[in-house]
């Protein structure tokens, strides 16, 4: 199991779509190619802004069956020196063939400072050797290329940096809107431009570099303002064994409120656009037939999302003292249909991969129903006994008070008395 080490935020957006995040990542080694040969996954580490948020895309690497997530958190607004040098120190790799296992490490909101020199020189090292797959991202607050933090050009990674920038603050006013712009393709075909309507989402970033010479420029930021014009937003470098070095001029996350980064997260497409922004550097090709693939992820979440939903009303249900031995040994039959679904979407069989999702979420829909019964049956007898108690009470009472009002025509009256004392 990789580390995940998350550090929980607080948040005033609650997006129910991502109320549950579910995951299972397996660090495999992997250097020239994609992914490991033996299970076709991207093996990723993030360091930096790399949060358990709904307004973060570590849900989504989770939630993909083909991304393997090491999640290293160290982001200075939320976490002190002492802690975030601590975490890097235990959950970084400790040599160079501990990194080349990775194939894919994407630097996104750390501090240059708190990353060893050495460390960064490995890095440098492997991407031009075309063992590692490099993704720098603007973080949305200055820790990024030559922002407010640690210039990055006077690191060890600055060769493959595939940007210039200047030292300082943002480039424009440090606001999420008058930052903010669409993303327009510089070839439509391009792998991460293909098949996906980039003018229904608007984009935000909080530097303007330009890109290198040598380098290849994918996307560029509209021109509606005029610090946006001919500034890229997405750059790369392409090494001659194939490896890649990638810049992202935007942030995807925010930690404090932004319409338009929040509205990313509510976009339909957004699954398959953060998702592919990891595919592509690591070389992992993108599937051309995007609505169903689109379907399937959409599918698999679901399933993931019914499987813990059918969980908490089985825990409810054995509170309740119902049965559930057989619920118990159906979800025990579904967890191979779910490995052999991850295992369908990591060999891009994507056709068999959707038509075995609905299967199983019938399935799931049928043990629920199931869980319900029993669970309802379980509290007939709570209901019964509650009501026996009740009714037993009242008619003590009844009995009580008709004895006291009632049949007191039983008893003679007689006057008032006075108390009377003779001298």
């Amino acid at each position: 199991m990789p580390e995940v080490v998350a550090i929980p935020g607080t948040h005033p957006f609650i997006n129910s779509t991502w109320a549950v995040f579910l995951a299972v990542a397996l660090l495999f080694p992997c250097a020239t190619e994609a992914s490991d040969s033996s299970t076709g996954k991207v093996s990723l580490l993030h360091i930096g802004l790399a949060f358990l948020r709904p307004d973060h895309p570590d849900p989504v690497f989770l939630s993909d069956p083909k991304i393997d997530l090491t999640m290293v958190p160290a982001f200075e607004w939320v976490m002190d020196n002492d802690e975030i040098r601590r975490i890097l120190r235990l959950y970084l790799p400790r040599n160079r063939q501990e990194l080349a296992e990775y194939d894919l490490i994407l630097i996104d909101g750390v501090d240059a400072m708190h990353l060893r020199a050495g460390f960064l020189n490995w890095v440098k090292e492997l991407v031009q050797d075309s063992e590692l797959n490099f993704v720098m991202t603007d973080s949305g607050s200055g820790w990024a290329f030559a922002g407010s933090g640690t210039n990055w050009y006077i690191t060890a990674i600055e060769p493959i940096l595939s940007v210039d920038d200047t030292p300082g603050r943002e480039a424009a006013s440090p606001s999420f809107r008058a930052n903010s712009f669409r993303i327009v393709p510089v070839d439509q075909e391009h792998e991460l431009m293909r098949n996906i309507p980039w003018e229904e989402v608007t984009w935000v970033a909080m530097n303007r570099p330009t890109a290198r010479p040598g380098s290849r420029v994918v996307a560029k930021m509209s021109g509606n303002r005029a610090v946006n014009v001919d500034k890229p937003c997405i750059v790369y470098f392409e090494y001659p064994g194939g490896g890649r070095s990638v810049s992202y001029i935007f942030t995807w996350h925010t930690m404090v409120d932004s319409p338009q980064i929040l509205a990313f997260y509510r976009w339909r497409w957004h699954y398959d656009v953060l998702v592919h922004m990891i595919y592509w550097p690591a070389g992992e090709t993108i599937p051309r037939d995007l609505m169903l693939v689109h379907d399937v992820r959409e599918q698999i979440f679901n399933l993931r999302y019914s499987r813990l939903f059918l969980i908490s009303t089985m825990e409810f249900a054995e509170r309740s003292g119902a049965n559930l031995r057989e619920v118990e040994e159906g979800l025990a039959d579904l967890y191979d249909s779910e490995d052999r679904i991850d295992e369908l979407y990591v060999e891009n069989e994507m056709e068999e991969c959707h038509e075995l999702c609905l299967e199983l979420r019938f399935s799931y829909e049928r043990l629920l129903e199931a869980a319900l019964d029993a669970k309802d049956r379980a509290l007939l007898w709570v209901f019964v006994v509650e009501w026996a108690a009740v009714s037993g009470t009242s008619m003590a009472a009844g009995i009580l008070v008709w004895s006291l009002l009632v049949r007191r025509r039983l008893y003679r009256q007689v006057k008032t008395t006075r108390l009377r004392i003779d001298l």
